[in-house]
């Protein structure tokens, strides 16, 4: 299943450009995780790093843990499926684990992972140049956290000299808690216009940082795990920054 799209293939006009979706609460409380019991799965954490610069080159950094609380979430997360941009990106599946209730770790090894043309460029391999990697997680089971980290570098700016990033909250189920850090270079002129989160904004160095904090805690009518179709981080309203 594919959890997240690469949205970091990002970079244009000298601004940044964040889409944020229903994000319900700026700073989750605390919650009881039997209250979830009857959750196909819960999102414990994801954090998202974005660092965007002047040349219009960036990196973006996702780490997820997800427990599975159910055979469909099992069956669903047992294969990972991202896509990539390699043409101006690189991807890599810093690591792949599993954690059992026991507190044994188990690692998915580089041999599990493979690089394929998507379907998309199969189907038209002049328009696109889009690659996947697909994960077959190892020794995936009920009760399982399953904990992942995975970085997209943008090696060759799409418009040099600019940049933008759009990003989406998860929604689709229970996130108990979502964290984006956005960093830019201090000295670019950047124009933000986000209403919910409201983002944490401090400097550090050369950098300007944008901090965001948000948690989804209603329970979906039917979210059963998204398919490789959808994205954990669903499409719904806009905030936006822009030069």
């Amino acid at each position: 299943m594919q959890i997240f799209r690469p949205i970091c293939r990002t970079l244009a006009v000298s601004a940044l450009l964040v889409t944020l979706a229903h994000a319900q609460s700026p700073v989750p409380p605390k919650s009881d995780e039997h209250s979830f019991a009857d959750e196909p799965y819960v999102v414990e954490q994801l954090r998202t790093s974005v660092r965007l610069e002047a040349d219009g080159k960036g990196q973006r950094e996702t780490t997820l843990r997800i427990r599975a609380q159910s055979e469909s979430a099992v069956r669903e997360f047992g294969l990972l499926v991202y896509p990539y941009m390699s043409s101006f990106e690189s991807f890599d599946v810093v690591y792949t684990r599993v954690r059992k209730p026991d507190g044994t770790i188990v690692e998915t090894p580089a041999s599990e992972i493979q690089e394929l043309d998507s379907a998309v460029s199969r189907d038209a391999p002049m328009y696109t140049d889009q690659r996947e990697k697909h994960i077959a997680v190892k020794s995936l089971a009920v009760g399982d956290v399953l904990e992942v980290d995975l970085r997209w570098t943008s090696h060759d700016a799409i418009a040099p000299g600019h940049f933008w990033y759009d990003h989406n909250f998860f929604i689709q189920g229970i996130c108990l808690d979502e964290q984006l850090e956005v960093s830019v270079p201090r000295d670019t002129p950047v124009k933000i216009t986000a209403s919910n989160p409201v983002p944490q904004i401090k400097e550090e160095g050369s950098r300007r940082i944008y901090s965001f904090r948000s948690s989804h805690l209603e329970k979906a009518g039917d979210n059963a795990a998204p398919h490789s179709t959808a994205c954990p981080c669903a499409s719904h309203g806009t905030n936006s920054f822009a030069k």
